[in-house]
C-alpha cells in the first residue's frame, strides 16, 4: 500500500506545492481581534483556506470558533490526529524579497511560515489525500486539527480542548525528527519599572526612548534608539540583529542588547545613569543563559535553561521587557521567579508572569514515541535517539501528542529566521512519514 501512497505524493506534489504557495501568501499573525476572528483577519483567512482545500478533497471538515479547526476522514469509534498551526511569527527584518510573497526555486519553498508550520500541516493534509486515493480505510478516523494562535500561547487549543474530542493517540510537526519526548517549561515575563524617567542628573531633562522587537519568542531584529535633551535629540540610531527562535537565542543577535550597550555608554559620559539600563546590562546584556539572573541550570532529559530578551519598550510612559525563558524539566518554576525577582527587586523593577507552561516529560520507550520513532527509521534509515527540545508545541494541550518533524539533525533550523524555507525534498519526504504514522498510530489505538 505504501508503494500506492508514495506515488500518490509523487502525482500530487506539485498540487501540493501550490496549496502551500497559497496558504503561505496570507500573512496570518496574531492581529486585532474581530467578532468572527478572534486572532486577527489574516488568521482566519488562512483558516478559512485551509477547511476549503480539505472540503475540495472530500474531507469532512469544521471550524470552531475560528479559533481553530479540522479536517478529517475515516470512520471508528477512536480517533488519532495531527495538530499543526497555520498563525506565524511577524516576519521582522532581513529577507531578501517579501515574506508572503512565496519564492518556489528548484529546490525549496521561501516565505514566513513555510517550515513553522504550513509546510508540515499540507505535508499532513496531502499525506491523508494519499492514503485514502491508495484505498487505506483507516479502523480509527484520522484528524487533522489546526490553530490559530499557537504562536502568542496555544489558546486555540484550550478552546478546542474545552468541547471537542481528544485523540487517542498523534503528533504535531512542529519541531524536529525523529520523535521529540521531552520539551522545556516556557515562562513570558514582563520586566517593569515603576519610574521610567528616573534619570539622576543635577539640571536639564533627558528622555530615553527605546522601541525593539516584536515577540517575545523571537530573538529581536531591529531596536530604535532615541536620547533626547532638553528637548534636543542628542543620540538616535536603528540598530540591525539577526532573527532567531526563541528557544534558541545563542543563534541569533539581540538587537536590543546593542542598543542598550550603547546607551548605558552615552549615559556614563554625560555622568548618568538610568536603573533599568543598569540592570538590562547587568544582569541580563547579551546573556542567553540566565546566568547573571542566577537562573543558569541545566539538566539530561531536556538541557540548559535559555532566555531571550525578546520586546522593549522604553519612554516617559512605559518601561517594560518582556523575555521568554525556556527552563529544564526538572527545574522549579517558582524558584527562577524568586531568584529573578530577587536580582531584579533593587533596582525597582517588578517581574510579571504573563504566560506559564509546564514542561513535558514522556518516557522515551512509551509506545506513541516508539512508534513514531520505528516508522522514521523504517522510512529514512536513519538512528538517532528520541530527542528534547527548548521550543513549546501542541504537544502539551493534549495527552499522547509527541512532536513529530519536520526538522533533522544536520538541518539549519529556519524557523523564526529571516528567508525562511522548506525544501522540496523535505516536504516530499514529511508527506510520506506522516501517512505511515497515521496508519501505525490508527493501528496502534485500535489493537
Amino acid at each position: 500500500m505504501f508503494e500506492r501512497v508514495d506515488q500518490q505524493i509523487r502525482d500530487d506534489f506539485d498540487k501540493m506545492v501550490e496549496a502551500l504557495s497559497g496558504l503561505l501568501s496570507i500573512p496570518s499573525c496574531k492581529g486585532t481581534a474581530l467578532p468572527d476572528a478572534p486572532f486577527g483577519a489574516e488568521t482566519r483567512q488562512a483558516l478559512d483556506e485551509m477547511l476549503r482545500l480539505g472540503g475540495q478533497m472530500g474531507f469532512t471538515t469544521r471550524a470552531i470558533d475560528n479559533m481553530a479547526g479540522y479536517v478529517e476522514f475515516g470512520t471508528g469509534e477512536k480517533m488519532v490526529a495531527a495538530l499543526g498551526h497555520l498563525d506565524v511569527v511577524p516576519p521582522g527584518d532581513g529577507w531578501t524579497g517579501d515574506p508572503f510573497v512565496p519564492v518556489v526555486t528548484r529546490d525549496r519553498i521561501v516565505a514566513r511560515g513555510a517550515i513553522d508550520d504550513k509546510g508540515p500541516v499540507i505535508a499532513c493534509l496531502f499525506a491523508m489525500k494519499a492514503l485514502r486515493d491508495a484505498g487505506y480505510e483507516p479502523p480509527a478516523r484520522i484528524r487533522l486539527i489546526v490553530g490559530l494562535d499557537e504562536e502568542s500561547g496555544s489558546s486555540c487549543m484550550a478552546r478546542y480542548t474545552r468541547t471537542e474530542e481528544l485523540p487517542a493517540a498523534g503528533f504535531t510537526p512542529d519541531a524536529s525528527f525523529p520523535a521529540i519526548y521531552a520539551e522545556k517549561g516556557i515562562l513570558h515575563l514582563a520586566f517593569r519599572m515603576e519610574d521610567p524617567a528616573a534619570l539622576h542628573r543635577p539640571t536639564g531633562s533627558v528622555v530615553l526612548r527605546i522601541l525593539g522587537g516584536d515577540r517575545a519568542n523571537v530573538v529581536p531584529s531591529r531596536c530604535s534608539l532615541d536620547v533626547t535633551a532638553n528637548g534636543a535629540s542628542v543620540l538616535s540610531q536603528m540598530y540591525a540583529g539577526v532573527p532567531a527562535h526563541g528557544s534558541t537565542p545563542e543563534q541569533g543577535t539581540n538587537a536590543i542588547a546593542l542598543a542598550m550597550d550603547d546607551v548605558a555608554q552615552w549615559l556614563a559620559s554625560q555622568d548618568l545613569s538610568h536603573p533599568f539600563v543598569d540592570f538590562f546590562n547587568r544582569k541580563i546584556g547579551r546573556e542567553t543563559d540566565g546566568l547573571s539572573l542566577g537562573i543558569a541550570c541545566t539538566d539530561e532529559p531536556s538541557g540548559a535553561l535559555t532566555f531571550n530578551a525578546g520586546v522593549i519598550e522604553m519612554s516617559e510612559e512605559r518601561t517594560e521587557l518582556v523575555a521568554a525563558i525556556r527552563y529544564p524539566v526538572t527545574a522549579d518554576r517558582e524558584d527562577l521567579l524568586s531568584r529573578m525577582r530577587a536580582a531584579a527587586a533593587p533596582y525597582g523593577i517588578s517581574v510579571a508572569v504573563l504566560s506559564s507552561q509546564q514542561p513535558l516529560h514522556l518516557d522515551p520507550a512509551s509506545p506513541t514515541v516508539a512508534t513514531l520513532t520505528r516508522i522514521y527509521r523504517e522510512l529514512t534509515g536513519r538512528t538517532e535517539e528520541p530527542i528534547s527540545i527548548g521550543g513549546g508545541t501542541y504537544a502539551r494541550t493534549m495527552p499522547n501528542i509527541v512532536a513529530y518533524g519536520p526538522g533533522v539533525e544536520g538541518e539549519p533550523e529556519m524557523a523564526h529566521k529571516a528567508d525562511e524555507y522548506i525544501t522540496l525534498e523535505r516536504l516530499e519526504i514529511c508527506a510520506r512519514i506522516y501517512a505511515r504514522a497515521m496508519v501505525g498510530l490508527a493501528a496502534a489505538v485500535t489493537g
